[in-house]
């Protein structure tokens, strides 16, 4: 990334099902290898106000082109993160 010269601050966040996460605020850079380690993601005004920053790190990343970024999907599963169903108990 150092060597193409490539700068992802302003660039728009998407998450690969296509919803706009906002653009690139800032970007923690992994010194030894060069590569992106994680994405502070500046979200809308209207989105910031409803919620807190995003950060987004390397394994979520799935594609860095010079017009966006791509980023995995973040799912919740039972409105707990990762969290599995409680079973029933019959009374």
């Amino acid at each position: 990334m150092m060597r193409a010269r490539f700068n992802p601050i302003g660039k728009p966040v998407i998450s690969d099902i296509g919803r706009k996460l906002g653009a690139v605020e800032d970007f923690t850079l992994n010194l030894e290898t060069a590569r992106i380690q994680k994405l502070h993601i500046r979200k809308s005004i209207l989105q910031a106000w409803l919620g807190t920053s995003l950060i987004v790190d390397r394994t979520q990343i799935i594609d860095i082109t010079p017009q966006q970024i791509t980023v995995r999907e973040a799912t919740l599963k039972s409105g707990i993160l990762g969290a599995e169903p409680v079973p029933e108990i019959p009374s």
